[in-house]
């Protein structure tokens, strides 16, 4: 049920955007395994900034202990932190949408379930109350950003992201004939007050004779900030004429009257009653599933979606009992626990491929979507304690810009200006190039200088950790049953052939305000893969691009460029060393 976010060049995995952008699951699958962590050790932030302090757990969760399992929370601190408006979403969710959930949890109707829910998690009634309400408000951040205007490109609608008919059976009023006429006005207005607000301030229009003698109050919100520049006698002070200020403000009335009536027609829109009626769904969705978990994997995804992917996992067509926390019901012949983070961590394409193959088949922002509720829930649980913390960190995180300006927020100093540099490059050893037994590894190179062949040789070559990356990469899809070749079609560019590369194949505009990224193709970090042809060695791909990511190893996401479609993956110079290392152990 979630709004889609706006994507810039790429098409992100998820949503989004992502901390270190990709997918890390471990072969066998020991989520994002760190080969020498130990229980206990801590974990490498992989962005920049403090470590994000954790939200209350009361008591603790036993599936997110783990080294592994807090690295694949971190990973997702750039797709909920990062994001262009992430600070003005968790601002709004945190003061405006937060006391709507906390008045929903008290709905008598709802009191029973929650203490029997409480009992089977080991909890007092408050104590879950406080559990169930963090994961909820970090849903509705995922969900709409506190919007309550929200609509997705599937027409789910409001805080809450509810279709129709999910809206309609969960005890709301939706008229939709009526709501779509009023949201048709309400556009039409938006669309006005946005052509106001990019005309000069001095700018003035006659009043039509049906507005005769209608004089609009402008508020301190619609009026300009250089409002105080104008002349002692404006325009506003002439007969039949309104300023712009007067005209935002005679337009943002109408368009708050309309929104108004359709928050009466469509009870979608309408904040309180959609976060009540989310309340009393998410309750029920936890009684039957268990666990808030494959609650809110059920609510995002669908409950057909959450009861095949368990049902494909267990192997059986009997009904197993989800939950994320308490004491097995085995005893009581009622199934067994199988909180999501378990699937997670043993979910891998040999040993479960049935679940493996239809996870993957879904959106990267549905195997996912837990692990965001956590950090989403973190990074709630920081704004409140400090504001100005949170805003230091979002904007540390580069707003706007993918996870790689984030690992590198000044790439300059890497990159390699033209051919001289990259052949100094390897003469220092600054770079290494692609090693003999590349194609025994299953990698291959795939047009890697097409628009100035004869550099081809100086392009076929990554700085040692980017290369130790590609190699890793390589070798945890070939062991978990990759079969088509990985085919590389970017690894180092000059600055010279990148603008050549650009001249042929520009980037689409970016709409105002939205920066473009930094230029990574040519600092020998950065390398492009093909998407593989066979949907079986697509999924295996992502899953061992998973690995890297969710151990915080890489930033990865999808891009089509040049009409290919294919895997942009930045290594974490956090781990430089580390990645080196795996250069020095496959290469031959």
């Amino acid at each position: 049920m979630a709004v889609p976010q706006p994507n810039r060049n790429a098409w992100a995995l998820g949503t989004l955007a992502a901390l270190l952008t990709v997918t890390a699951y471990g072969v066998g699958r020991r989520l994002g395994h760190h080969a020498s962590a130990r229980p206990g050790d801590p974990v490498g932030t992989a962005l920049p900034g403090e470590a994000v302090m954790a939200a209350e757990r009361l008591p603790p969760d036993a599936g997110l202990q783990s080294p592994s399992a807090e690295s694949v929370i971190v990973a997702q601190r750039k797709r909920i932190m990062g994001r262009l408006r992430s600070l003005e979403q968790v601002r709004r969710v945190a003061t405006t949408i937060r006391p709507q959930v906390d008045r929903a949890i008290e709905d008598p109707s709802i009191q029973a379930d929650l203490r029997a829910l409480a009992a089977t998690a080991g909890m007092s009634l408050d104590q879950y109350k406080t559990y169930f309400k963090g994961k909820q408000e970090a849903d509705l951040l995922l969900e709409s950003g506190g919007d309550p205007s929200a609509r997705s490109v599937s027409d789910a609608i409001g805080v809450a992201q509810f279709m129709v008919g999910t809206g309609q059976r969960c005890g709301l009023r939706v008229d939709i004939a009526a709501s779509n006429a009023l949201s048709r006005k309400i556009n039409a207005l938006e669309s006005q007050i946005a052509w106001l607000q990019a005309q000069p301030v001095e700018w003035a229009r006659a009043v039509p004779p049906a507005l005769a003698g209608v004089v609009p109050a402008v508020s301190t919100a619609n009026a300009s900030p250089d409002a105080s520049m104008l002349p002692a006698v404006s325009a506003a002070t002439r007969p039949g004429m309104w300023s712009r200020d007067q005209w935002l403000a005679y337009r943002s009335g109408q368009r708050e009257t309309l929104v108004a009536k359709r928050r009466q027609v469509d009870q979608r829109f309408d904040p309180a009653r959609a976060v009540a009626a989310q309340t009393r769904y998410l309750v029920r969705l936890t009684r039957r599933y268990g666990g808030v978990d494959w609650a809110l994997q059920a609510y995002h995804g669908g409950e057909a979606g959450a009861s095949k992917t368990m049902s494909l996992f267990t192997g059986s067509g009997t009904r197993t009992l989800l939950a994320s926390r308490g004491t097995p019901y085995a005893s009581l012949g009622m199934g067994r626990w199988l909180p999501y983070t378990e699937l997670y961590q043993r979910v891998s394409p040999s040993a479960t491929p049935a679940a493996f193959s239809y996870l993957f088949g879904r959106s990267d922002d549905h195997r996912y979507y837990w692990w965001k509720v956590l950090m989403a829930e973190r990074a709630l649980d920081l704004y409140r304690k400090d504001s100005q913390e949170f805003e230091r960190q979002w904007r540390e995180l580069q707003p706007g810009l993918n996870a790689d300006a984030a690992f590198y927020p000044d790439p300059t100093p890497l990159q390699f200006a033209d051919n001289a540099a990259l052949a100094d490059g390897y003469r220092s050893g600054e770079l290494v190039s692609l090693p003999r037994n590349a194609g025994a590894l299953g990698l291959r190179t795939v047009n890697l200088a097409a628009l100035a062949p004869a550099s081809a040789p100086l392009q076929k070559g990554l700085r040692p950790e980017g290369m130790g990356t590609l190699l890793r990469l390589a070798q945890i899809y070939r062991s978990n049953g990759g079969q088509e070749p990985v085919s590389v079609l970017a690894m180092v560019q000059s600055g010279a052939y990148r603008q050549l590369w650009d001249s042929r194949y520009p980037e689409r505009p970016l709409p105002p305000g939205v920066p473009r990224d930094p230029e990574f193709h040519t600092t020998g970090v950065a390398f492009d893969l093909r998407t593989p042809a066979r949907d079986w060695d697509r999924k295996v791909l992502e899953y061992s691009l998973g690995q890297l990511y969710d151990g915080l190893k890489i930033s990865w996401r999808k891009e089509n460029e040049a009409g290919s479609q294919r895997y942009h993956v930045v290594a974490n110079p956090k781990f430089k060393d580390e990645l080196a290392g795996w250069y020095k152990q496959y290469a031959r």
